[in-house]
């Protein structure tokens, strides 16, 4: 019994080593020699500017066969690092992104989350927002996206890793809401938003804030705006950076 506990000790510390190699790698025997790094520091390019969301236009384009949302879910995507560090990121049914790290353990958080209205995928990592075009290679083995293209690896076998996409963390604003002109804001599960008789894609980033892509249209043109929100009974708010605010009264 002695010693299957000592193999246990030494297996829990192997892992436990093995995943802190993937957030800082061992250069040397000089401990000044150790890098940290955080894989969400190394997914996608630069961060859009929150203050200068109108000069950010994107031309939306529908796929004609399979939707790209398709061909994401149930894998695993490496992400690139100088220093070889072997994270992945994966694409869940519930419109989070978590991240594998390199001992296999998957850090899941619910403010890591991700839109995807046609070719043009956001994402949103604690707020930080980074927007731009996918393209996904012919042969589906890779992704483009943000500068840096993202291999597939291995198979995503969870229960998140089938369609359709029902994302659960917008339950606040879920449902069909109306404001004083008569316009309706029906917000989807599926991440889409219909205002009046435009569509929008929209991302819940934080517990105070909204950002929408749109209008949806094929060969079209979608810009982003951000809401600050809040519920209080059957009422949500939302007010834009200018300082506009909208009052809408939920119908259902």
């Amino acid at each position: 019994m002695r010693s299957i506990a000592i193999a246990l000790v030494a297996i829990i510390g192997f892992a436990m080593t093995a995943c802190d190699d993937g957030l800082a790698g061992n250069k040397g025997s000089d401990p000044a020699d150790d890098l940290t790094i955080n894989p969400l520091e190394i997914i996608g390019g630069e961060s859009i500017d929150e203050s200068s969301l109108g000069n950010y236009t994107y031309t939306i384009n529908l796929p004609a066969g399979e939707p790209y949302i398709s061909r994401l879910l149930g894998w695993q995507w490496g992400i690139p690092s100088d220093d070889e560090f072997d994270f992945k990121w994966l694409f869940y049914n519930d419109g989070t992104i978590p991240i594998v790290h390199c001992c296999g353990w998957v850090q899941k958080n619910e403010y890591y989350r991700y839109l995807l209205c046609g070719n043009v995928l956001v994402t949103s990592f604690d707020g930080d927002i980074k927007v731009n075009y996918i393209t996904i290679a012919d042969s589906d083995a890779s992704f483009t996206w943000n500068g840096t293209t993202y291999p597939r690896r291995d198979p995503d076998t969870s229960a998140y890793a089938v369609e359709p996409l029902r994302i659960t963390n917008a339950n606040k604003v879920l449902g069909t809401w109306q404001g004083a002109d008569g316009t309706e804001y029906v917000f989807s599960n599926d991440s889409g938003l219909r205002i009046g008789s435009d569509q929008y894609g929209y991302l819940v980033a934080t517990d105070t804030k909204i950002l929408t892509l749109g209008p949806i249209v094929d060969g079209g043109k979608a810009g982003l705006c951000m809401y600050e929100f809040g519920v209080l009974g059957n009422k949500l708010k939302l007010k834009t950076s200018d300082g506009s605010t909208t009052i809408l009264n939920r119908l259902e």
